[in-house]
């Protein structure tokens, strides 16, 4: 939850930091304690940031007394501060004491129209001006030129980075960041669009870099975007991580292992860690709330917070090295929730052996303990913003399993004692079964007031005396020869369920036995038995209890068996399908060959029908049918072919026979001339 606006969250400890790393836990704890109260009084005490002073430009700058109308964004180095200021169309140039020592451009006009952000690099000042639509470079008073997009385009320039002969831009308006080769002033590379994924901004405003990140306040996304440096997504900040969020954020920069973001609408100054947990929050300025932070810098040792709507730049000192007392308190806090859930409800579980996931909570809050130890605050820091995640899931799930289950344990007790519930019983086992419902009620009392320890120690004792209940029950009816009111139809009707789940165990078993399923049926016959047994002495409640039991089992089996059966089904009629286009194949396979008809097909889809038998016993069968099909085809082809080549012999046939005879006739011609 973000801290109230107009106070600073601050992680304070006294002169005597050395102590906290010599004592034990519990003396250092002890210790905090202390040091808070002193804190709290005022007595002493530093802390991570420290308020310095104020810049408003309040010293002369040529015996003109200018102020700040609309800073914008700043820039710090050489002890240096640089501001833009969209009102007066120029850059101020402040020193340590808020004299303005520059104007850029010096005492000109036209230069810039609307500057924005603005960075120093290589001597040149580069400045994002939004009235002219582009990056304006300064190098020196007399020399000046524009690099990005030109006038006529639809572009608001809103943060500026450049290294070595390369400048990125990102574009407001077009949520995009371009990137311009600084000696030839080409555009290279246009990258990201609006929107609000991983590759998409949304009204970017400012945009920083190290050694190995760019980071861009995503502003309309309310998230700060981290890229490496060949703009691979890394990571998004700011949108709930450690219960931070933000609104509409203005500047982000960097040192190293902290990033500064100025949350704009939220009125503060938020500090993520590296992997983007928050560390810190300012949100004042010596006691002053801070209205509109829409740029922040670091130079050194030294935050630069530029406050749009006091027409102010607020510094503070930083000392990152300083203890952080309240890591060890969250650490205290965080082990008594621990131990606190560990009582109420893992203990709980335990007794009545309900199984629960292990905390991981305690071995985070361990390695925190470990690191704050060394010294190491802002990763114990991390270290328990996971451990509050962790506990803070696990805690509700474990309670909702405990309560759901305590419940079901009350409901049964219930059901138990429902037949006994009118009996007429002697006095002594009535006044029992009285206290008992009694308890219960104290039980059920106790689990919707969320006392589960109290709830489950009456549940265990209820049971204790349901169990003798029914003992001193049974010995009394056993002694009178009697059964409970409606004792007789009841156990008629328990015989009866008894019988028919031993009909329906042996149908089963003949059904399993057909699947070659081998798995033993002694268990769930025990359990009939063992209800049919209770019925015999009167227990009926176990009796149904128990029968109800078996039911469900064999339920359970009969819906495993009719899955089982229909499979098997679907497997033989596949196979049979299978084994029948086989046997036509092989047989024709011979002829089809010999006379040079083309089997290809046919013999790949019985092989596919053969691969799909086990695995999809219905498509086997589709393409079993269809190789019966196809073979079908193939045998009228074969037919037709030899109808033609029978006529073919005929008729040859019939030539043969036709020229012999006519030979014969010319001989016995030729020897009646011979003859004469």
């Amino acid at each position: 939850m973000a801290p109230a606006r107009g106070k600073t969250q601050t992680l304070k400890i006294g002169p005597a930091e050395w102590l906290f790393r010599g004592l034990n836990m519990s003396m250092r704890n002890l210790l905090v304690l202390m040091l808070f109260g002193l804190l709290a009084g005022g007595a002493w005490g530093s802390s991570v940031f420290g308020y310095q002073q104020y810049y408003n430009m309040t010293g002369k700058y040529q015996e003109l007394n200018v102020m700040f109308k609309q800073p914008s964004g700043m820039w710090v180095s050489d002890g240096l501060i640089y501001v833009s200021d969209a009102a007066t169309g120029a850059v101020w140039v402040l020193n340590t004491s808020d004299v303005a020592v520059n104007r850029i451009p010096s005492g000109g006009t036209g230069v810039v129209e609307q500057p924005r952000n603005l960075m120093l690099a290589g001597g040149t000042l580069y400045i994002s001006d939004t009235g002219k639509s582009t990056i304006v470079a300064v190098v020196d008073s007399s020399t000046s030129f524009t690099i990005g997009p030109t006038r006529t385009s639809v572009h608001t320039p809103a943060g500026v980075w450049v290294e070595n002969s390369t400048l990125w831009m990102v574009d407001k308006t077009q949520s995009q960041v371009l990137e311009y080769d600084i000696k030839s002033g080409r555009n290279t590379r246009t990258r990201f669009g609006s929107g609000s994924g991983a590759d998409r901004l949304s009204g970017p405003t400012d945009l920083w870099a190290d050694e190995k990140h760019f980071y861009i306040a995503d502003t309309q996304n309310n998230r700060i975007q981290i890229y490496n440096k060949d703009w691979t997504y890394t990571d998004t900040i700011g949108t709930g991580r450690g219960g931070i969020t933000l609104s509409r954020p203005g500047s982000v920069t960097s040192d190293i292992g902290h990033i500064y973001v100025a949350d704009t609408v939220n009125h503060r100054i938020v500090v993520f860690s590296p992997d983007g947990y928050p560390l810190e929050t300012i949100t004042d300025a010596n006691g002053t709330a801070l209205d509109t932070p829409i740029s922040v810098r670091v130079s050194g040792s030294v935050l630069y917070v530029l406050d749009y709507g006091a027409n102010k730049i607020y510094s503070y000192t930083m000392n990152w090295s300083v203890s952080t007392p309240s890591v060890l308190a969250e650490i205290d806090e965080l082990n008594r929730s621990v131990a606190q859930h560990q009582t109420s409800v893992l203990d709980v579980m335990d007794s009545i052996n309900l199984t629960h996931a292990q905390l991981q909570a305690p071995a985070l809050i361990a390695q925190a303990s470990d690191l704050a130890n060394r010294g190491q605050y802002l990763e114990a820091s991390s270290r328990l913003a996971q451990a509050r995640a962790e506990l803070s899931a696990v805690q509700l799930q474990q309670a909702q399993a405990l309560r759901f289950e305590l419940q079901k344990r009350i409901d049964n007790l219930l059901a138990e004692l429902d037949p006994y519930r009118e009996e007429a019983i002697p006095s002594e086992q009535a006044y029992q079964r009285t206290v008992i419902y009694n308890r219960i009620a104290s039980a059920q009392e106790r689990l919707n007031s969320s006392d589960y320890a109290g709830s489950a120690a009456l549940i265990q004792a209820v049971g204790l005396d349901v169990d003798a209940l029914r003992s001193r029950l049974d010995a009394w009816r056993n002694s009178r020869n009697q059964t409970i009111p409606g004792g007789n139809t009841l156990k008629s009707g328990l015989d009866a369920k008894a019988a028919e789940l031993r009909a329906r165990l042996a149908v089963l078993n003949i059904e399993a036995q057909s699947l070659g399923d081998n798995a033993t049926s002694e268990n769930l016959r025990t359990l009939i038995d063992s209800g049919a047994s209770l019925t015999d002495v009167g227990a009926y409640a176990d009796a149904t209890r128990i029968l109800n039991d078996a039911e469900a089992r064999l339920n359970e089996w009969e819906a495993s068996l009719n899955f089982s059966l229909a499979a098997a089904g679907s497997m033989g009629n596949a196979s049979a399908a299978l084994n029948n286009a086989s046997m036509i194949v092989n047989r024709s396979l011979a002829a089809w060959k010999a006379a040079n008809l083309d089997t290809q097909a046919i013999e790949d889809t019985l092989a596919a029908a053969q691969a799909e038998l086990y695995v999809q016993p219905a498509r086997a069968q589709a393409l079993a049918l269809q190789v019966i099909e196809m073979a079908k085809l193939q045998d009228a082809r074969l037919a037709s072919r030899t109808s033609v080549y029978g006529w073919i012999g005929l008729a040859v046939g019939a030539v043969a026979v036709i020229g012999i005879g006519v030979w014969i006739l010319l001989r016995k011609r030729a020897r009646k001339h011979r003859g004469l």
